[in-house]
Order: structure tokens, then C-alpha cells, then sequence
């Protein structure tokens, strides 16, 4: 294996020295400036203006309230200048006569209300098997003249149920009507049920 030199320089080459370089030589670096963001707490938002506050404007009810409470005052100053121009005598009867109204007031409210209560009035008779055969309103047997045609009322006194016709009888006793006109008259009731305890209202037709 052979070894490959270099070959020599030239004769009279004398090689470069190297320059070495100052500091003072090199051109003045700048520093550089890097932006720095501000924190969240370091910014500060401008100051809001605060609202404005309209003023309310008085509505019809307030006035209409403060109208009524000027005429209330100024009524009572009237009457009070009238009560002092008054003689000391007539002052005196005036606020004896008060005071009895208010104790009468009170006596009436605290003692007004222990009295028993009234019964109540009674609405009309009660348990009636009421007439188809009555077309109109007739007055009771009794209350009218007896030969205007009226209501007869007969209870049932017995302990079981009767027909309607049963009563016929005694109504002709009572009225003094033929048998045949009542039950011409109570053609439909004749032949209804009465309870025990109930009222047979019977047609009584005018006295011919």
C-alpha cells in the first residue's frame, strides 16, 4: 500500500497569518424588545356611566288619593274652627252626645249578639202530593168564600198508603160539594198513592 504526501509549497510562499478580530471591531448589537401582554388584572376596563333615573310621574289614582286627603284635612279644620268658635257650654253637650252614641255603639256590639236566634219562618206546607189536575193557583179552603173554588188539604192518618179517591169523601163533608164534581175535577189525582203522614191536596171546584 503506498502513502500519498502532499506535495511542497512553491518556493517564496509564505502562508497568511491569521487576523484575529477585537471586540471593538464587531458592530453594537441592539437589544430587542419582546411585547409583553398584559395580565387580566392589569387591565382595567374604562368606568361605565351609571344609568339615568327617569323620575315616576304620579299616576290618576295617586292624585286622585292626595285630592281626597287635602279635602279630608280641610274639612276637618273647618269643622274644628267651627266646634272652637262655638260657647263652652254647647262644646260640652256636643261631646256628652258623642260619647252616649259610641257607648250605645258598643253595648250594641258586644251585647247585640248573645240573644237567641229567631226560628226560622216556615216556606209552605210540607209532604203534599202535589194535583196535575190543578192548572192554576188556588188559595187554601178557608182563606176565600166557600163558593169560590179553592185547595183542600186532607193528611193521610193512617198507617199505610191510600189512594187519593179515599179522601173524596170527607172533602164533600167539609165543602159541601156534589161527589161527582170533585172527582170530575181530580181526574188524575183520584187514582195517586198518599203516603202515611202525607196531605192529599184535593181540588175543590166553585159552588154552582
Amino acid at each position: 500500500m503506498t502513502d500519498f504526501k502532499a506535495p511542497p509549497p512553491p518556493q517564496g510562499f509564505t502562508p497568511p497569518s491569521p487576523t484575529v478580530e477585537t471586540p471593538s471591531s464587531q458592530p453594537p448589537v441592539e437589544p430587542k424588545t419582546v411585547p409583553v401582554e398584559a395580565s387580566a388584572e392589569e387591565m382595567v376596563t374604562p368606568p361605565q356611566p351609571a344609568p339615568e333615573t327617569v323620575p315616576s310621574e304620579p299616576t290618576n289614582s295617586d292624585t286622585k288619593t292626595a285630592a281626597a286627603l287635602g279635602k279630608a284635612q280641610g274639612l276637618k279644620q273647618k269643622v274644628m274652627e267651627r266646634f272652637n268658635a262655638l260657647p263652652s257650654n254647647k262644646r260640652q253637650v256636643i261631646i256628652a252626645v258623642g260619647i252616649f252614641v259610641i257607648g250605645l255603639l258598643m253595648g250594641s256590639i258586644m251585647f247585640g249578639g248573645s240573644g237567641e236566634n229567631p226560628a226560622p219562618a216556615p216556606k209552605g206546607l210540607q209532604g203534599v202530593v202535589s194535583n196535575p189536575d190543578i192548572k192554576e193557583p188556588l188559595k187554601r179552603c178557608g182563606q176565600v168564600e166557600a163558593s169560590s173554588p179553592c185547595v183542600l188539604y186532607v193528611m193521610n192518618s193512617y198507617t199505610y198508603e191510600k189512594l187519593a179517591e179515599d179522601f173524596f169523601e170527607t172533602a164533600v163533608s167539609v165543602t159541601r160539594r156534589k161527589d161527582l164534581v170533585i172527582r170530575m175535577d181530580n181526574v188524575r189525582y183520584a187514582t195517586m198513592r198518599i203516603p202515611p203522614g202525607y196531605f192529599a191536596q184535593i181540588k175543590i171546584p166553585a159552588y154552582k
